[in-house]
């Protein structure tokens, strides 16, 4: 199928003025780079995503849902696809639990829903402002639900994560079926070959939290928040590129206390702050890459690339890519 016959399909199905040919994907990604999408939409509700994601399918096109773009890295060639933004920002409360003493209602447990594109910090702002518990050493994250979930997102320090409180995961695969698993499919599905090649999406997730003071809860918030104002860089930046090492491998090595982390395997293999093009190692967390002006997306792939291989020179142990790269097989 031409592409002008799949433009005008996508817009006749999704609206003519809601898809965009030739977007270019640097305006949304935190790392400001990369080329052009050959189409592109912005999916405002749970229905425009299934509906957009579907489609593509049936007019069998590659896509990519976008969250935040966090740790989303394009080619700079583009993507001889189709990018659905996934913008579904509703959330609520979905049910309480507890006990009524004294005519007055005591809330132990509550179920909140959040659509995959909410952004993170609103819902765990949210949820400390009511008093529930679960979510909040997760403020400051950036991002959506739905990617970082897929990405394992969490508040390291405490060994914390956002899947942690989750209960029910809503997932649509490409046949159509909508379906709600628990937290167990995460282990086999999430964030593996299944969602990597947009086989399956998360429509919608919901989380069981517990009732706290809310004065400890924004204690612990802002402790999470202020590290990752400390050593989390501002500006362009594409965040936690490589995945951890397993504790098996860590203990193999060995790292001291049986560290996992990428961070701590790149800021010890002796390339700190190592720059290509303008494409670097922050100084502030070395899983981190910082775009200095203006780097390509070609800079940071050799960067990945002089980064795997100083850590299996020194350590052994090969880091797994965990930022998203799209297009660089077309």
């Amino acid at each position: 199928m031409k592409q002008d016959s799949i433009l005008k399909e996508l817009k006749q199905e999704l609206g003519a003025h809601r898809v965009k040919s030739n977007e270019p994907m640097r305006n949304h990604t935190s790392c400001k780079i990369g080329g052009m999408a050959i189409y592109y939409f912005e999916a405002e509700t749970a229905t425009d995503l299934m509906k957009a994601f579907l489609l593509s399918y049936k007019l069998h096109i590659p896509v990519y849902i976008l969250g935040g773009g966090s740790t989303v890295l394009f080619s700079d060639k583009g993507f001889n696809g189709f990018v659905i933004k996934n913008n579904t920002r509703k959330f609520d409360i979905f049910g309480m639990s507890g006990k009524i003493a004294n005519r007055k209602l005591s809330v132990d447990k509550t179920i909140l829903y959040a659509e995959s594109g909410v952004l993170t910090n609103q819902v765990v702002r949210f949820s400390i402002e009511h008093g529930f518990s679960g979510l909040e050493y997760q403020l400051g994250l950036p991002g959506t639900i739905g990617g970082a979930i897929v990405m394992n997102a969490g508040y390291f320090p405490r060994n914390v994560y956002l899947k942690d409180a989750l209960f029910k995961i809503k997932i649509l695969n490409c046949q159509g079926e909508l379906k709600e698993v628990d937290t167990t499919y995460l282990a086999t599905t999430i964030g593996k070959s299944k969602l990597a090649s947009c086989e399956e999406i998360i429509v919608s997730v919901t989380f069981i939290l517990e009732a706290k003071d809310k004065a400890q809860l924004w204690e612990r918030g802002n402790e999470a928040s202020a590290y990752r104002a400390t050593y989390y860089p501002n500006g362009m930046s594409l965040g936690l590129a490589f995945g951890d090492i397993s504790i098996a491998d860590a203990m193999k090595i060995p790292t001291p206390q049986s560290i996992t982390s990428a961070d701590f395997l790149i800021k010890n293999a002796g390339i700190k702050k190592k720059q290509i093009g303008d494409a670097m190692i922050s100084s502030l967390h070395s899983n981190f890459i910082t775009n200095n002006g203006n780097a390509t997306a070609l800079d940071v792939m050799n960067l990945f690339e002089e980064i795997k291989q100083s850590v299996k020179t020194k350590f052994g142990v090969s880091l797994p890519i965990q930022s998203n790269v799209i297009g660089f097989n077309e």
